[in-house]
């Protein structure tokens, strides 16, 4: 039998528990569990953890929606640093064996402060 896995986003209405619950009965080898699934249910990890199936892997999305690491505003760029701290505390609760961090979109803060310096300059030759 091969690696039969699936999202727990393609269940985004149920709680996480449900989830894996539901994982078996279907007796699949492995859940990817997003942060954001369990968060936004407000789901017990523990209760996740107890429900888990033998034999079944978990790994772990960590939250990224809407929060790029590489930001050009600090309060975004914290508040994902934070979030991602939350991921990674749930994903050794859930005991996973992988989780996935993205970095977000490149910032181009570079970009706009060179943008930024050119308009000065053409405001001083006016």
């Amino acid at each position: 039998m091969g690696n039969n896995c699936f999202s727990s986003t393609l269940c985004w209405l149920e709680p996480v528990e449900q989830v894996v619950r539901q994982d078996a009965s279907d007796q699949l080898q492995g859940i990817e569990i997003w942060a954001q699934h369990v968060f936004f249910h407000d789901s017990n990890p523990l209760v996740i953890r107890k429900t888990k199936p033998g034999g079944t892997q978990f790994t772990m999305h960590a939250s990224s929606w809407y929060l790029p690491i590489t930001s050009i505003d600090c309060s975004i760029r914290t508040a994902s640093v934070n979030s991602m701290i939350l991921s990674i505390e749930l994903a050794v609760k859930l005991n996973t064996n992988f989780i996935a961090i993205y970095s977000g979109y490149k910032s181009l803060a570079k970009y706009y402060s060179s943008i930024h310096q050119h308009l000065q300059a053409k405001e001083h030759v006016i």
